[in-house]
Order: structure tokens, then C-alpha cells, then sequence
């Protein structure tokens, strides 16, 4: 059976809609091509799968009201009391431009706060998520908890100017060095650098190169300088045991006796 092309269709409906020798037949033969027309258009403008985003061109037949003839809602903030809203999603890579923000923050996480000068990101419970393997140049979190030096590889807690690979407190307060050696500070006598929680002014300090002290209720009692000797009731030990006191016996020697002891 022969076919017949749409454009021939439609030069023949055309030819025979404008025929002025046929009147009747030409009204008919119109009103069914309109309808053909009407038929063909409206099976090509299917609708979209999805509502438009922002920038996307519009198909010139959707109308109010069709499936997924719209615009996807922006989503946006504000900070402050001039608070926006809106619905949405970002579905592609977000970017926060401008000029400085003084005094707001973003929160990435569960809405836990209702003042206006917090941005909620997500309505996840997790606060942040970090795949792949970041690297950061430096970070400092609030202030001087916790510092990395990405220039020396030093990190620090409690100081923004760390000495060693790990340093607590102030430079000098508590490190580890790269050879993993635990360093303390010098100390004094009534503030012992290894000392203990309840009894913070007596334990084991150095008063110089070479020099090892103990202390007990804030006070130096042994010292052994850079020779080995040791004293007692003196900084400078004239032997290799040092006795000088001002109150009681020098040296009690027990002979395991109680008769039987040297004093000096």
C-alpha cells in the first residue's frame, strides 16, 4: 500500500481547504486538519521531567499550572534581623562571594540555635564531613585551642606559636620534639616542672645545665650538680656527699641497731 508523506498530507489538506470550488467540503476538510495540527503539536510538547532551574529556557508551550512548568526556588540566606527564606537546593557548586562577614557564622549541622545570625546548611545531625584526603595549609580552631603550623609542621594546643611537633601550653611549657623526646620546662623550686596534681610544689626540676633538684613543700632539699656530687642543705656540694644542716643531727648512719649508729 502506498504511503503518504506528512508534507504531501498537508499540501493536499492545504489544496483542498482553499479549493473556492467546493465550499462545504472545504470548511470540513479544515476544521480536520486544525484538529490533526492540534493532535501532532500537542504530542510533541510532552512535559519536562523536572521543574526548570534558574537560567534554563522555558518550552514555549508550557502553561501555569502544567506538570513541572516552573522554576525551581532559589534557596538563600540573610544574616541578621532582614531574614529571607526559601525552598530548594543547591545542585551544583555553591560559592559565597562579597565582601566580609563581621561578626556571623555558618553552622554546617542540626538547627539547634533560632537566632537570626546563624546559617543552617544541612539538617543532618553530622557537624562536618570531609572525604578524600584535604590537605590544610593551617588551622586554628577558636583562637588558640588547637593551632597547625603548616609552614614548620608544629601543631599546638593552648598556644598559636608552637616550638616543637607538639607543643601544650605556652612555647615552653610542654613539647615532643621530632625525635619523640618529651621536653619540660626548667622549673623552679616551688613550681617543680614534673611534679604532682594534688602536691603541684614538690617533684624534680633543674636550676641550670646539668643540674638535677628536688623539692618538697616549695623548697629545694637535694641538688646533684654536673659532677655527680650530691648535697644536701647546700647548692654547692663540696664532695661527693654534701651534708649541711642547720637544725638536728648532719648524718645518722643505722647499723641496724638501735644502740649501734653513727652520727655526725
Amino acid at each position: 500500500m502506498p504511503q503518504l508523506s506528512f508534507e504531501k498530507f498537508k499540501n493536499f489538506l492545504l489544496n483542498r481547504t482553499f479549493n473556492p470550488k467546493s465550499v462545504g467540503s472545504s470548511i470540513i476538510t479544515g476544521l480536520v486538519a486544525a484538529g490533526i495540527f492540534s493532535f501532532v503539536l500537542y504530542t510533541f510538547a510532552t512535559p519536562p521531567s523536572s521543574p526548570y532551574s534558574l537560567g534554563e529556557t522555558l518550552n514555549p508551550t508550557c502553561a501555569p499550572g502544567d506538570t513541572n512548568c516552573t522554576v525551581i526556588t532559589p534557596a538563600y540566606f540573610a544574616f541578621g534581623s532582614n531574614n529571607f527564606s526559601g525552598t530548594g537546593s543547591f545542585t551544583t557548586t555553591a560559592s559565597i562571594s562579597g565582601g566580609a562577614i563581621t561578626g556571623t557564622s555558618f553552622i554546617i549541622g542540626a538547627n539547634t540555635l533560632t537566632t537570626a545570625e546563624w546559617a543552617y546548611l544541612d539538617g543532618q545531625d553530622q557537624a562536618i564531613k570531609i572525604t578524600s584526603s584535604p590537605t590544610f595549609a593551617g588551622l586554628t580552631i577558636d583562637t588558640n585551642t588547637l593551632y597547625i603550623d603548616s609552614t614548620n609542621n608544629f601543631v599546638g594546643i593552648g598556644t598559636t606559636s608552637p616550638s616543637y611537633l607538639l607543643s601544650v601550653g605556652s612555647s615552653s611549657q610542654f613539647g615532643v620534639d621530632s625525635s619523640g623526646f618529651a621536653l619540660l620546662p626548667q622549673g623552679l623550686a616551688g613550681t617543680p616542672s614534673l611534679t604532682f596534681a594534688s602536691d603541684t610544689n614538690t617533684g624534680l626540676w633543674s636550676s641550670g645545665a646539668d643540674i638535677l633538684n628536688l623539692s618538697t613543700g616549695g623548697s629545694e632539699r637535694v641538688r646533684i650538680n654536673s659532677n655527680g656530687s650530691v648535697g644536701s642543705g647546700t647548692t654547692e656540694p663540696g664532695a661527693k656527699l654534701d651534708v649541711d644542716g642547720t637544725t638536728g643531727n648532719g648524718i645518722l648512719i643505722d647499723m641496724n641497731s638501735d644502740n649501734n649508729h653513727l652520727v655526725f
